[in-house]
């Protein structure tokens, strides 16, 4: 009917199905406050994490479901635990090889209700990905 036709702007469902993009509000019901935000960046997830002690400042760290193990920044690591070259671990991506490799000796990560214990975290420069998500 005319005058009854919805601007795609104001309804989520055909924001979705007509493909737009752009900033949005959102809306966190009552009842979700609770839940763990997590931020998306194109296909990329960050949720907010605390590593090491319990007052340690929030960080957001990057989800990637194909990671061959948990990783975190040499800068972190550095801040939170010992951390020791690895010249023998060989870590290989799309963009080719990482060329210095470190462990962190254990790290504590907390993210949402989880608490992880982490030994010998694989540790390396992670500027560049930073970087390319914050842009």
């Amino acid at each position: 009917m005319k005058g009854e036709e919805e601007d795609a702007s104001e309804n989520p469902d055909q924001q979705a199905s007509s493909g737009r993009k752009g900033k949005q509000d959102r809306y966190v019901a009552p009842e979700m406050q609770s839940f763990t935000k997590v931020y998306r960046f194109g296909h990329d997830l960050l949720v907010t994490t605390y590593v090491g002690d319990e007052d340690a400042p929030p960080r957001l760290f990057l989800l990637d479901t194909g990671g061959f193990d948990n990783q975190i920044t040499l800068a972190t690591a550095r801040e939170i635990t010992h951390v020791h070259d690895s010249p023998l671990m060989k870590v290989q991506g799309i963009s080719g090889d990482v060329n210095k490799v470190y462990r962190a000796e254990r790290a504590i990560i907390r993210f949402g209700h989880i608490r992880h214990y982490d030994k010998d975290l694989v540790t390396f420069d992670l500027t560049h990905i930073s970087d390319d998500v914050g842009n």
